[in-house]
């Protein structure tokens, strides 16, 4: 059985980077930055985020993280593999964050953990919040009374962003990893990956090692050159 004070994937989890300031929400997920700045003093106890992969449930989770000092995030996604028993003892958090939700949802064990996190969260007067890649209403429960708490929280779509602020995201990337990225190659990369987050994000990584690599620029023209296109 996994002891109960394994800590390692924790402490790799949470990225500096991941801040409130650095997401850009656009104008259909500025209510949702706006909640989750305050959420670790609002009234509410839980709250539920869902949204489609590379929507940035991660970052904001993090971000809120790194907001309470008092806090612990979970990726369940990564977790998984270490069994249920991780979560024992984890529940006096004042703030617990679970990311993946789904990937756990719908196995017994797991959701019996969950349930004792959440009753003790309310019991104690702690806050959690979750991120689902799925909808609340599209998770398969094997546990009712699971379900029936997280019909407590407060829920939100995080919308995918319009194209400008993928762009002045994607812009803001390159400009950490100390790339120059213009607005027409931004354009260009994600007229081919618009829906694709990580793969978008990968291929940047890619570029950056091939421009660094031959000293060029990012042009379209060694874009195509290097990606075929």
């Amino acid at each position: 059985m996994m002891s109960v004070s394994f800590q390692y994937p924790f402490a790799f989890s949470v990225r500096e980077n991941y801040d409130f300031a650095s997401f850009l929400a656009g104008a259909a997920n500025a209510p949702l930055l706006a909640y989750l700045q305050a959420f670790p003093v609002n009234q509410d106890a839980f709250c539920l985020l869902w949204g489609q992969q590379g929507s940035g449930k991660t970052h904001l989770l993090q971000a809120l993280c790194q907001a309470q000092a008092q806090s612990l995030y979970l990726p369940l996604e990564q977790l998984r593999g270490y069994g249920p028993e991780v979560l024992q003892g984890l529940a006096g958090h004042e703030l617990l964050v679970l990311d993946d939700l789904d990937a756990v949802v719908g196995q017994l064990a797991w959701e019996e953990c969950l349930f004792q996190i959440f009753d003790t969260a309310l019991r104690e007067r702690r806050k959690l919040c979750c991120a689902s890649t799925l909808a609340p209403a599209a998770l398969s429960f094997a546990l009712p009374d699971l379900r029936s708490r997280l019909q407590l929280a407060l829920t939100f779509e995080l919308r995918p962003a319009d194209p400008a602020t993928r762009a002045a995201l994607l812009q803001q990337v390159a400009r950490r990893r100390g790339m120059e990225l213009k607005d027409e190659v931004a354009d260009y990369l994600l007229s081919r990956h618009q829906r694709d987050w990580p793969a978008l994000l990968a291929l940047l990584d890619q570029l950056d090692h091939s421009s660094l690599a031959q000293q060029r620029r990012l042009t379209i023209p060694f874009i195509k050159e290097q990606l075929g296109w």
